[in-house]
């Protein structure tokens, strides 16, 4: 594995790429956790290049993290209130898990967050996802609340909210 780099989800093309990876990413991911039926769902909702587009006017950011000039996952942050930032998105290919990168990944997201003066940065995980909130919390995460939002067609999220005070 060659040094990790990050670059901006900067274009249509750029967005057409992490909605490719999450496609592969979630086949893997949430394949125990939620019904296809879902992930078919939920993947246009949350990765189509528009929706993209659209969060980053609204101030979101994407980034891809690369292995030399491979990109290997995403992930993407933003504003959710007064000093606080939240965490969207953090998605990584399965053949680079247990090598650390994740991690890696969520300390570039925390270092950016704190540059911008967030004092709290936090995210939503799907309770199933026992190893992403293991992961969160070997990196300070605790479990704030528990959610179950509906997001249309009858399907929802049941999520723990986590929190790092920074």
């Amino acid at each position: 594995m060659n040094e990790l780099t990050y670059a901006p989800a900067a274009n249509d093309e750029d967005y057409k790429e992490v909605y490719a990876l999450a496609a592969e990413i979630w086949q893997v991911a949430y394949k125990d956790i939620i019904s296809q039926e879902q992930i078919d769902y939920m993947l246009p909702m949350m990765y189509a290049p528009a929706v993209i587009a659209r969060e980053i006017r609204e101030g979101v950011v994407y980034e891809f993290v690369l292995d030399g000039d491979k990109r290997i996952g995403f992930m993407s942050f933003g504003p959710h209130g007064d000093g606080e930032m939240k965490l969207h998105k953090l998605y990584l290919l399965p053949s680079y898990h247990d090598h650390g990168v994740g991690s890696e990944m969520l300390q570039h997201v925390i270092a950016a967050v704190r540059a911008k003066g967030a004092q709290r940065l936090i995210l939503n995980v799907n309770k199933q996802n026992s190893r992403a909130i293991k992961a969160y919390k070997r990196n300070g995460f605790t479990v704030l609340a528990d959610v179950k939002n509906a997001i249309g067609s009858s399907f929802y999220m049941d999520d723990y909210v986590m929190g790092l005070e920074l």
